[in-house]
């Protein structure tokens, strides 16, 4: 049997529970969570302690210190149980839905006992190997200040000794430095899938497995779906809905057995897949997909498909099949939804953009997760844009941090040392991407993301040492950025030859569906690894702004700049507009944990980019009739609506939506926040804006996009969404 033995070394720098002493009396103590995800309804409340005291291992109890040294103090875990030999069931857990929860806690003799942060590891998603040790500082995830260090292994137990007594250096049958997951007897998905560019016929979608093997796929047409027509509810504000039911209740439950997905799995698992009656007589292209490595990501295209389709796709040769079904639901053909000078007018039709930013996983609240709300929308959404801060891998496993110890002041290491700087990295995709509620979403729309900070470091790119290649510092940075192309940027297009072509150039991008074009910018990359050749532009770079404009106003078929392209939305990491400049620029000298303003664009010498940027889009939006657009931004871990004004005159509406888990503000902190959000209204050159309303409360937005048959400009509303309420609209 194989075990995972976790040490408890020491924790530092912990925050002073006890006013009186200014210290704390500090312990440890773990034990094991299972997710129940029953595939229609996720139920992620796991978090509590077991009601079985017997289950929770602890440390001992060191007094009045800050830095407490633990003594070495260990505990066994079994590796999850799970009947690899038999078949794939409902009753059988995904392996990816166990983790370990690591809790630090000030011992109290009169009163409860205090948190003092956590960290969560998974059991699969940390890639160990057998007969190799671990050892790691971890950030406390909650905690104000503090870290924990851990040696982690996975050994193999003498079954016919107690566990106090086994001898773990006896010879495993394996070899060493075998990955855990590999191990195991079926083949299982580590990640995905999750769904990346979708077009009228082809579909991207990315997987990373337990071990290298080759993939039996099947993608089942289901149904016919249309974009096409006029909805009414689209061309007009929504009313804003208050949702009455949590997402642990009997209706939600039902809610989602009614879901597309639901009606999937009620069908197909338990059963053979050709028997079932809701893909009977469907078209089923079937695929063999060659996976290289284990626990690396591997991206592949399905061809052929119908315009304006649902499909499923099931991998029917791996362990955890049934809960990793995907659905693909295709774009319009181009011909119907697209104006030419053959046809003056296309058809009446509509799309559906969601949108998100700040994904810390671990942050989130079980018995109000936004995911799991989000999930009542899945059917409806076309594309989700994640708009940064995917993961935050400066937290928890500390990815960054480690990359710096095994630099050693280096700016080159070893192949081996790379990989294990990267393998950091990996473990945040794997943990958030396997959230239950998180992992069911972008397993059903067209995912296209933004490379942020927290993907390399907090401020990325607002530190001297992330611009110049002679630190460490720069070079742990591109390594994390290869594991962004690795996990996101392959969800849109191949990354080979990655190292060669992520010196010279920046993230941006476009994407374009039907007659609405989407612009990426990047916030991150152009001032950090191409500081150097930025110019006078520090912010985007003058590479970023050369390609904005040969993107939105070239002559040589520039794709944003046809005519044909009816909508814009413009996807920013940081909100194009928020505060006003002299707010801007004096919060980060108040507090050092408000540094984050220096990334906005109004700060600083970037001000004159803001300004530029706006112009642009009115351009665009008046360099053909009947054009419309719409600015999206996250970070702020904050809500609302802006409308943008020049010389008095609505040039376009900004939605800013985050974020979609984090710790929420406090009463204070929103309070003050809304304050500065509602005395900021004025730019320069006649740019001016209106803030609406704005929530601190955990959100994501969708924005609704309508054409119809007249001689007019698209529709758009874009709405803020929290888990109490839906199509919040200023």
């Amino acid at each position: 049997m194989l075990q995972l033995k976790v040490t408890v070394v020491k924790c530092s720098n912990l925050p002073a529970m006890d006013s009186f002493s200014k210290s704390c009396d500090s312990y440890v103590k773990l034990w094991v969570i299972n997710y129940n995800d029953s595939h229609m309804y996720p139920n992620t409340d796991t978090w509590h302690e077991p009601s079985d005291p017997s289950l929770i291992k602890k440390t001992k109890v060191v007094k009045k210190n800050l830095n407490p040294v633990f003594e070495n103090e260990s505990f066994v875990f079994d590796y999850p149980s799970f009947d690899l030999a038999g078949d794939s069931s409902p009753a059988n857990l995904d392996p990816m839905d166990s983790l370990l929860m690591v809790k630090v806690m000030d011992y109290d003799r009169v009163t409860r006992d205090e948190e003092i942060g956590f960290v969560m590891l998974q059991f699969f998603g940390m890639n160990l190997k057998l007969g190799e040790r671990l050892q790691q500082t971890f950030e406390l995830v909650g905690a104000k200040s503090g870290t924990i260090e851990l040696a982690i292994e996975a050994i193999q137990s003498n079954s016919s000794i107690s566990q106090s007594q086994q001898d773990y250096i006896s010879p495993p049958p394996y070899p060493l430095s075998t990955p855990i997951t590999e191990l195991f007897g079926p083949t299982f998905l580590t990640i995905g899938p999750v769904i990346g560019v979708v077009k009228s016929t082809t579909a991207r979608v990315l997987v990373e497995c337990s071990k290298a093997t080759t993939l039996n796929v099947e993608c089942i047409e289901i149904e016919p779906r249309s974009h096409i027509g006029i909805k009414k509810e689209y061309l007009e504000k929504m009313e804003c809905i208050t949702h009455s039911e949590n997402t642990l209740g009997k209706s939600y439950k039902e809610l989602m057995c009614k879901s597309l997905m639901g009606r999937l799995l009620k069908s197909t698992t338990g059963g053979s897949i050709s028997s079932s009656d809701f893909v009977n007589n469907k078209t089923i292209i079937l695929k063999m997909v060659h996976v290289p490595k284990s626990n690396s990501p591997h991206v592949f295209t399905l061809d052929g498909l119908k315009p304006d389709h649902v499909y499923m796709i099931r991998f029917t040769n791996i362990y955890n099949r049934d809960h990793r079904i995907g659905i693909i639901k295709t774009m319009a053909d181009d011909s119907l939804v697209v104006s030419s000078i053959q046809k003056k007018g296309a058809v009446p039709h509509f799309l559906n953009v969601a949108c998100l930013s700040c994904n810390f996983i671990e942050r989130r609240n079980p018995e109000k997760d936004v995911w799991q709300r989000f999930l009542e929308k899945v059917d409806q959404i076309d594309i989700l844009l994640h708009m940064g801060d995917q993961i935050y891998a400066d937290f928890g496993h500390n990815a960054f941090d480690e990359g710096m110890k095994i630099c050693k002041g280096r700016t080159l290491v070893s192949p081996q040392e790379e990989e294990a700087i990267k393998e950091n990295f990996r473990k945040y995709y794997r943990l958030n991407w396997n959230h239950p509620a998180t992992r069911r979403f972008i397993s059903q729309v067209s995912n296209l993301m933004i490379l942020d900070d927290h993907e390399v470091r907090d401020d990325w790119g607002s530190n001297d040492v992330d611009k110049r290649r002679d630190t460490p510092e720069y070079y742990v940075g591109l390594l994390a950025r290869q594991v962004y192309w690795e996990y996101q940027r392959a969800l849109r297009e191949d990354v080979d030859d990655v190292r060669a072509r992520m010196t010279n150039k920046h993230e941006a991008y476009y994407h374009i569906i039907g007659d609405v074009g989407i612009l990426v910018l990047d916030l991150r990359a152009a001032r950090s690894f191409l500081a150097s050749s930025a110019g006078e532009k520090i912010f985007l770079g003058e590479d970023q702004w050369n390609d904005l404009n040969s993107w939105l106003f070239g002559t040589q078929g520039s794709p944003l700049a046809t005519p044909q392209i009816k909508s814009l939305i413009v996807v920013c990491s940081v909100p194009l507009i928020f505060l006003n400049k002299k707010l801007t620029e004096a919060l980060p000298k108040m507090r050092s944990d408000l540094d984050d303003f220096r990334d906005h664009w109004i700060f600083g010498k970037q001000y004159p980019e803001q300004i530029e940027l706006l112009e642009m889009i009115r351009k665009w939006l008046s360099s053909h009739p009947n054009r419309n657009c719409v600015v999206l931004g996250g970070d702020v871990h904050i809500g609302g609506s802006t409308t943008i004004k020049k010389d008095g005159k609505v040039v376009c509406e900004q939605l800013t939506s985050s974020a979609v888990c984090n710790v929420e503000m406090s009463f204070t902190e929103n309070a003050a926040l809304k304050f500065m959000i509602k005395v900021s209204d004025t730019l320069r050159d006649g740019w001016t804006f209106k803030h609406h309303h704005w929530t601190k409360d955990n959100n994501y937005g969708i924005i609704h996009i309508a054409t119809t048959d007249k001689d007019e400009k698209p529709s758009i509303n874009a709405y803020l969404n929290t888990f109490e309420k839906s199509y919040i609209y200023q």
